[in-house]
């Protein structure tokens, strides 16, 4: 799930368990232990000032995110407990076009970082952007180098043209294996202090198998964990109206937890951006929740809160 997305959530309880548990040191990482040592011994070796621009690829959920915040804080770059936040994330598949380079990317560019000699601009889904978009990026990196350090984010590299790759150490993240997944999820269960029988944890081992991305598994895993059901019926608009006036809201049927999402989804996808956001932040504030909402079981809840932020790229 944007990382800027997640940050609108005020308390770690309404957070994303892909955010919520998302490791903040090389050694809580699983998985990627190739990129991991070769990364570590880079941010021990090379200074902040010589620090090369990255380019990492790989599918989606598989650790990237995650290795540009580790990095930016090894480099002394992000530090929420010190308010140190010299890393600016991006989501490039919303801003494609060149447009974007020249309102937003250069002018961040050239911003002196708060606390440090160089700052980060992460990318991700870098491969969404235009060509001409990449192609005035790259005047941007040779511009502000000093000042910047790029790391993008890919899934298909290929789309990535080569006066960008050139200018970067690009960095491959494999596919999780499933016993990496499973050592995931027990760490998880552990911090979240969950009940699991033998039966689920079993159950869950053997999910592992279909799976090589941790976003991917832990959506499966939050399905299989609040039954894979939800028995409260449902009016989106009727839903989103209480909403809006912190009203309770009755219903009249049932229908499937499934589709609750589908038709949360299907409402917010026709609303303007700030409409959007504003009712997104009000379904997921705990203060502005009605009674409909505190029916659902916590991990129900939280396998909402995760379809919702996976599905609306604009939270």
């Amino acid at each position: 799930m944007p990382l800027l997305c997640f940050t609108i959530l005020s308390t770690s309880d309404n957070v994303a368990w892909i955010e919520k548990f998302r490791p903040s040191t090389f050694s809580e990482i699983v998985g990627q232990e190739e990129n991991v040592k070769v990364l570590q011994t880079m941010c021990k070796t090379v200074s902040l000032e010589d620090f090369p621009h990255l380019l990492f690829y790989g599918k989606a959920g598989v650790g990237k995110t995650t290795m540009a915040y580790v990095i930016a804080r090894e480099l002394g770059l992000y530090n929420p407990e010190e308010q140190i936040f010299d890393i600016y994330e991006f989501n490039t598949s919303l801003d494609r076009g060149i447009g974007v380079v020249r309102d937003k990317f250069v002018d961040l560019a050239k911003i002196i970082p708060m606390n440090n000699s160089r700052k980060i601009i992460f990318l991700d889904e870098f491969d969404n952007m235009t060509s001409d978009a990449q192609e005035a990026l790259r005047r941007v990196m040779e511009i502000y180098s000093r000042k910047t350090i790029f790391i993008m984010s890919v899934n298909d590299i290929d789309a990535v043209i080569d006066p960008i790759k050139s200018r970067c150490i690009p960095v491959e993240f494999g596919p999780l294996k499933p016993n990496e997944l499973f050592t995931i999820a027990e760490i998880v269960l552990k911090k979240e202090e969950r009940f699991t029988s033998p039966e689920q944890l079993e159950e869950l081992r053997k999910l592992a198998n279909n799976y090589d991305s941790a976003r991917d598994y832990l959506e499966a895993m939050l399905w299989v964990l609040c039954g894979g059901k939800f028995e409260t019926g449902f009016k989106i608009e009727e839903y989103i109206e209480a909403v809006k006036h912190s009203k309770p809201y009755t219903y009249e049927y049932t229908t499937s937890f499934q589709k609750i999402v589908e038709k949360v989804v299907e409402y917010l996808n026709k609303k303007g951006v700030e409409e959007r956001r504003k009712l997104i932040i009000r379904i997921l504030d705990p203060i502005m929740l009605n009674p409909y909402y505190k029916q659902i079981e916590k991990i129900a809840k939280e396998w909402l809160r995760y379809q919702l932020q996976q599905h609306i790229e604009l939270l």
